[in-house]
């Protein structure tokens, strides 16, 4: 529902490029998951490939349990509550 207008609008499709509502055209539905829509309308080209450690499974930072004076140190997250995997 549109209130300046009195009626309803049709939202248009989030993906792609479509700009983000509430961020004034400053940010695009890609910008949220680094792409988002199908594959068929980005460009891909694999520069090569490397085993890096990434943050996987993180459970326990998102768990109700923790508090953020628990996870928050300073300058960096608790490393108890983090997790990195090789992939």
């Amino acid at each position: 529902y549109n209130a300046g207008q009195r009626r309803v609008r049709r939202a248009p499709n989030l993906a792609y490029d479509t700009p983000i509502a509430a961020a004034d055209g400053l940010r695009t539905a890609d910008d949220t998951d680094m792409f988002n829509g199908a594959p068929d309308r980005y460009d891909w080209k694999l520069l090569g490939k490397k085993e890096i450690y990434i943050p996987y499974n993180n459970y326990k930072v998102s768990s109700p349990e923790v508090k953020y004076e628990e996870l928050l140190k300073p300058g960096h997250l608790d490393p108890q509550y983090t997790r990195y995997e090789l992939h």
